[in-house]
């Protein structure tokens, strides 16, 4: 966003995209269903993130997903 003067950049993959970008975003807005799921591609793990990069800062649950917003910890 800071090279092309806009204040919100989307990212919105496929796999490779989302690899890249990952440990440089400011914010993940993810919405995550439970269960296991059959598929080939997957958004990158990002687990190891929270605590390290990034801190929950909310969550909203229904039926079988969640949307969560994890934004980069200052520092």
């Amino acid at each position: 966003a800071a090279d092309s003067g806009a204040e919100r950049v989307f990212i919105g993959g496929g796999a490779s995209i989302y690899d890249a970008f990952l440990e440089r975003a400011d914010r993940l807005e993810l919405t995550l269903v439970d269960g296991p799921h059959d598929g080939d591609v997957f958004f990158p793990r990002w687990e190891h993130l929270v605590g390290e990069i990034y801190e929950e800062t909310a969550r909203t649950e229904k039926d079988g997903y969640r949307f969560v917003t994890y934004e980069r910890i200052e520092g």
